[in-house]
């Protein structure tokens, strides 16, 4: 029963114009700041068995955790908890993590994971074990057993309706493709992602999650590592309807491939029909995705005529290609083009293409789109081009 300051202090609460909630946890603050811990619980305790105060319950009943919880009373925190997870677990649902965050902050995993595995044997209400599962996902995932994820996410699957599956298991499997894409782990990351397929996790729940970390994937990989990783993206734009989602990931696989200089599959993807709706953009990749082939097998003179019709193409494009400029792009091509001539002795034509490059690459400085980076990157091709022209004078 509350005593006679508490009800007091609720029955003059309405005629104040603060809000009695934060006057409370006013109070509250005042007495921490002095030290009184036994004060504040008492405040709180009294308080929250006020009638006054029973729409605000669950905010006293965090508060009374936090405190406890500051005085080192883990054992007693644990048990109110337990308690009133079955009881009550609207009232005690905002507190379920306060412990394990307790012991996580003390570098205590062992017995933050242990306190989550105790809470999923309570019979919990449906809503709640799916957040204690992904925290225990979490230590899994942290320790590398990815294996133990597996089985607990098949288990889920099992009992939940499909429609509902994807949403429940989001943040398991969100911290599943960040385990699979650290460092130690990444070299199976395609690997990983299967695994998540085919232990029947909804396509539509890996998808965003592969396509947010691919580019950053593949630029840490190479070799058989990078071509999984591309099939992979294949895979899964071979699993959905949804034309943005699939043109996207066979946008990143196509990517991927230019990355390997595997040009030929690229190509393949191409004359196979992505992007037929796109004549402009096929215009402009066929062309380029030829010249680096032609470069990369010898047939310099091809390659050449090829950089040429991919530089006309993006000049006629009105989408640039990449995020640089338009001269950036033509300075760029027709510099690698002066290469090749010099590469087979045609000095004269060497000089041209650079005297073009150096046209193009002057007139991106004075573009408004070229980046601080993108100015010191043309300035430093300018001062190698001129070098170049003056070695063959």
């Amino acid at each position: 029963m509350p005593t006679n300051a508490a009800a007091e202090r609720a029955q003059n609460a309405s005629s104040l114009p603060e809000d009695p909630l934060a006057e409370l946890f006013s109070e509250a603050r005042q007495l921490l700041a002095r030290g009184e811990t036994n004060a504040v619980l008492r405040l709180l305790e009294e308080s929250f068995e006020a009638p006054e105060f029973t729409e605000s319950r669950p905010q006293i009943y965090g508060a009374i955790t936090s405190v406890m919880l500051m005085e080192g009373r883990i054992e007693e925190v644990k048990t109110r908890l337990a308690r009133d997870f079955k009881a009550d677990p609207g009232l005690s649902s905002p507190c379920i993590g306060a412990v394990r965050f307790h012991y996580l902050r003390q570098g205590d995993r062992d017995s933050a994971h242990a306190w989550v595995e105790h809470l999923l044997h309570l019979g919990l209400e449906d809503s709640m074990p799916v957040r204690l599962r992904a925290w225990q996902c979490e230590e899994y995932l942290r320790r590398g057993d990815f294996d133990r994820v597996l089985e607990l996410i098949g288990a889920m699957l099992e009992k939940l309706p499909q429609e509902a599956a994807g949403k429940a298991l989001m943040p398991i499997v969100q911290s599943y493709c960040e385990a699979a894409a650290r460092e130690e782990h990444v070299a199976e990351y395609a690997g990983h992602i299967k695994k998540l397929l085919d232990a029947g996790v909804p396509p539509t729940t890996i998808r965003r999650l592969f396509i947010r970390d691919f580019r950053r994937i593949i630029e840490a990989v190479d070799g058989d590592v990078a071509k999984a990783i591309i099939g992979m993206a294949e895979r899964l734009a071979g699993l959905t309807d949804d034309a943005e989602a699939k043109d996207t990931l066979l946008g990143l696989a196509l990517d991927g491939y230019a990355a390997l200089e595997d040009y030929r599959q690229a190509l393949a993807m191409v004359d196979a029909g992505f992007r037929n709706d796109n004549q402009e953009w096929r215009a402009v990749i066929v062309p380029k995705l030829r010249a680096h082939l032609a470069m990369k097998e010898g047939r310099t003179e091809e390659a050449i005529g090829c950089f040429r019709e991919f530089m006309r193409a993006a000049a006629a494009a009105e989408q640039r290609p990449g995020e640089i400029t338009l001269n950036q792009t033509l300075g760029m091509n027709a510099a690698r083009i002066g290469d090749l001539w010099r590469g087979m002795g045609e000095t004269e034509k060497a000089m041209v293409a650079y005297e073009e490059a150096l046209t193009h690459y002057n007139g991106a400085l004075e573009d408004s789109g070229a980046s601080s980076d993108g100015r010191e990157h043309i300035e430093e091709q300018l001062s190698l081009i001129a070098e170049k022209l003056a070695e063959m004078q």
